[in-house]
């Protein structure tokens, strides 16, 4: 009976971190990054604060580490960010900010529309 079910489109997690306060989304993030990149490494003393290229995360292993927290997210993110962003707070910053400046597309498809008519109808009267 699973053809009864529709789901959104969206990613829950995402609705819900960009939905509760900076400093909540904030925590949850760097817990998560955290636990992830403790569980990745293999290395249960990994702080916060620790470079994570001196902890043995290359490119590779950042991609890899970037797919794994999209995933559970539901959200894809920039594979790139732990070469950018080295520390796990500052990872978890990243994401946070990356999180609270998302717009529904449907939304921003509507904006792109109303551009173009604007342009229009300048282009008429110009």
């Amino acid at each position: 009976h699973d053809w009864l079910f529709s789901m959104p489109e969206e990613s829950i997690p995402i609705l819900i971190l960009h939905g509760i306060p900076t400093h909540h989304r904030h925590l949850f993030l760097t817990a998560e990054v955290l636990v992830t990149m403790r569980q990745a490494l293999d290395s249960p003393h990994i702080s916060p604060d620790d470079h994570l290229k001196f902890q043995g995360l290359d490119a590779s292993a950042g991609a890899q580490l970037m797919e794994v927290l999209g995933s559970e997210l539901e959200h894809r993110l920039p594979l790139d960010w732990p070469k950018n962003h080295g520390t796990v707070a500052a990872l978890a910053s990243q994401t946070s900010s990356h999180i609270n400046d998302l717009k529904p597309e449907l939304q921003e498809a509507q904006k792109a529309g109303e551009k173009k008519k604007k342009a229009k109808g300048k282009a008429k009267h110009g």
